[in-house]
């Protein structure tokens, strides 16, 4: 005997958190068992728990404190979140997209870094974009990202004094790890778990993560019950 929820009310709790759509939300619901957390943590490489921190908390410094609304009711302009536990892929709004382009991708100014170090992209030809880390088993994808290599160019064209640091062998990731200023692992785990669950602010009237970074107990949602895992029973029988 299990403990355990229909696959449909997994599924609507599920998009409460990520903003998917149903079929999208039933799909990676099915990959895994009906015990499993609806939304997982990242894992079990640290490194996917820091690229997600780092990605949100330089997006958050970027855009700054926004109502939702102002991008169709999506926080940072994250339309949706796919999150599994060895990654995880967004769907942005274009005006993001191409803020990512512009201020995530590593550039050296002459005097400092800029973006997060050592990140590099592979777009591929369904619209698809994989920002990783070179030498790290981390990942975010970057889903419909149509107009991302556009968005690079432009900013190539916008910023010719700077070196762009995605594209060359001789950038690694080690070399810059000096300019990388790591937060303390629970303030690290809160900016990857509220990635995972963004679409909780998306109704929400102004949010600024820069300046307050929700609690964890304030990402619980109405189903905390469902991002644990669910409990086995067996059943007794006679003697037991």
């Amino acid at each position: 005997m299990a403990d355990h929820f229909p696959l449909r009310e997994r599924v609507r709790a599920r998009m409460e958190y990520t903003g998917e759509r149903f079929q999208t939300a039933r799909r990676h619901l099915e990959i895994g068992s009906a015990f499993d957390p609806i939304v997982p943590d990242a894992g079990p490489s640290w490194d996917q728990v820091l690229l997600e921190e780092k990605f949100l908390s330089r997006l958050a410094y970027h855009v700054g404190a926004h109502s939702p609304a102002q991008f169709n009711n999506a926080a940072y302009g994250i339309r949706s979140v796919s999150p599994l536990t060895a990654g995880c892929a967004l769907l942005l709004d274009e005006r993001v997209l191409a803020l990512v382009a512009a201020k995530i991708l590593p550039r050296w100014t002459g005097k400092h870094l800029t973006g997060i170090p050592g990140l590099r992209y592979q777009a591929d030809s369904r619209s698809r974009v994989i920002l990783y880390q070179h030498a790290r088993p981390a990942s975010i994808t970057l889903e419909r990202a149509h107009g991302w290599i556009r968005y690079v160019n432009a900013a190539e064209r916008r910023a010719r004094e700077e070196a762009p640091l995605w594209n060359g062998p001789q950038w690694s990731h080690d070399k810059f790890e000096k300019h990388r200023s790591i937060p303390d692992e629970d303030e690290v785990r809160r900016w990857s778990t509220a990635l995972r669950r963004i679409a909780l602010w998306s109704q929400a009237h102004e949010i600024d993560f820069h300046t307050a970074l929700p609690e964890i107990r304030e990402m619980a949602g109405s189903r905390p019950d469902l991002l644990r895992p669910q409990r086995v029973r067996f059943p007794r029988f006679a003697g037991d």
